[in-house]
């Protein structure tokens, strides 16, 4: 009885878990299908020879001494008009972002998000490098968990993230990050930056599995794993 009182707490658990990364996953690995609705926001034209900072972008960092170099540049460009750039400035614990508020959320309404970035050293884009859609009531508090957005692979020599994300109760507003981190001689670019209401996207089938197992007579934890695996 003990025994299988302890499985299935373990398999509540594994289903708990699921449940609350696929709650930030779900929509992310939807297509962008579906009617455009009202956009937004939409940017793809940046000049360096323009502050972007006091016009609705601004960049942050948890201190100082994380903080990158924030620039604008005119190239390299999607579409020959500049994109926001993020330089490493030789830390190795940078972190930083741009960032900008998005208002005319309505909760439940689904929206689409779409940027694209370019690197320069920059060896593992997937953790160095990340956008991110953090929701927000009207007294300009976090609304759930934000939405770290997916990699949607490549248009040319520009990577891109997106996805289609369903708004929570509560959100009025959502605020776009552009990071980069951990990266000290890295360089990062962004463009092609909007947020688009689209259609709920169609209803889908999943199908969900869990796997029960306990190792025995392993002697590292590594064994143990390879056992789960093979599992």
């Amino acid at each position: 009885m003990r025994s299988t009182s302890l499985s299935l707490r373990c398999l509540l658990a594994i289903l708990l878990c699921f449940a609350l990364f696929a709650g930030g996953q779900l929509y992310a690995q939807v297509s962008a299908g579906g009617d455009i609705g009202s956009v937004l926001f939409e940017a793809s034209s940046f000049s360096s020879t323009e502050t972007v900072v006091g016009k609705g972008w601004s960049h942050w960092s948890p201190r100082q001494e994380t903080s990158p170099s924030f620039f604008v540049a005119d190239q390299p460009s999607r579409d020959g008009t500049g994109s926001l750039g993020i330089r490493g400035a030789s830390k190795s614990v940078v972190n930083g972002c741009w960032n900008y508020l998005v208002q005319g959320v309505k909760a439940g309404e689904f929206y689409q998000f779409e940027s694209f970035y370019f690197t320069r050293r920059v060896d593992n884009p997937r953790h160095q490098v990340m956008a991110m859609l953090d929701w927000r009531d009207a007294d300009g508090k976090r609304v759930d968990q934000p939405e770290y957005v997916a990699d949607q692979g490549s248009e040319g020599q520009w990577s891109k993230v997106g996805g289609v994300y369903r708004a929570p109760k509560g959100a009025v507003s959502a605020r776009m990050k552009f990071f980069l981190r951990f990266c000290p001689q890295g360089t990062v670019w962004w463009d092609g930056i909007s947020l688009a209401r689209v259609d709920a996207p169609p209803q889908r089938k999943v199908r969900l599995a869990t796997v029960s197992c306990r190792p025995r007579g392993n002697s590292s934890a590594e064994e143990n794993v390879e056992e789960f695996c093979r599992v």
